[in-house]
């Protein structure tokens, strides 16, 4: 079951991120599923790995060609990731000190708020810029 899908709303029209992005809706996707169906807890701790090590790789991913291109925003941007990344290293590490008494929904939620409300209002920010540059 897709509890978030994905749309050409999400779309920041370079195909490279999208693929990432939409990568990540479906370890989003399997995350709530394993909530949903009450999953065991040491799946759950390495599907969270997983999703932060891919975000972490996804944004290394974009800071490069932000700082290739020589993108006016990127401190700011490179700061957003700093922000969400330190969130879910956070949420991490409170989950994986008390795996049974955490609120699991808050997880899902900061994935769901966090990143996805990134990648809808602030990667799009850049679309322009990099499509100039010759990326799509």
């Amino acid at each position: 079951m897709s509890i978030i899908a994905w749309t050409p709303a999400l779309s920041v029209g370079i195909s490279e991120f999208d693929a990432q992005h939409q990568q990540l809706l479906e370890m989003f996707n399997d995350l709530f599923g394993m909530i949903r169906n009450d999953g065991d807890k040491t799946q759950l701790a390495l599907l969270i790995t997983r999703i932060i090590e891919y975000t972490n790789k996804h944004f290394a991913n974009e800071e490069f060609y932000l700082a290739k291109y020589q993108y006016p925003q990127l401190e700011q941007h490179k700061a957003q990731h700093l922000r969400l990344s330190a969130e879910a290293l956070d949420i991490q590490q409170r989950y994986a000190a008390a795996p049974q008494t955490f609120p699991i929904m808050d997880v899902f939620l900061f994935f769901r708020t966090g990143l996805i409300r990134h990648f809808y209002n602030v990667d799009p920010l850049y679309t322009k810029f990099l499509h100039a540059h010759g990326l799509s």
